[in-house]
């Protein structure tokens, strides 16, 4: 329970800075559009991750899923250090 209280506020803090983020990158008035989106893709990864992984570590194995997440992580915060770095603005459409 200890680890999963810590996991909560890792997800809890790490979420709402991306939101944050999204927002500052956002174009001109299209603040509700840029939230929805994020609310929709957050959704869409709860419903498909576990799927995904259950997939990887039925085929390939129990160990699979966590090397597969942190390799997509690691691909996520290299785009985003890219992107914030060169202060380009996200664009949605």
């Amino acid at each position: 329970m200890f680890w999963q209280l810590l996991t909560g506020f890792a997800i809890g803090g790490t979420l709402s800075t991306l939101t944050a983020l999204l927002i500052q990158f956002r174009p001109k008035g299209q603040e509700g559009m840029v939230i929805g989106l994020d609310s929709s893709v957050s959704g869409l990864a709860n419903a498909i991750g576990p799927m995904v992984g259950a997939s990887v570590a039925a085929g390939v194995g129990l160990q699979s899923p966590f090397i597969f997440a942190a390799g997509m992580m690691a691909i996520g915060a290299l785009v985003a250090i890219l992107r914030i770095e060169d202060h380009q603005p996200v664009r949605l459409y």
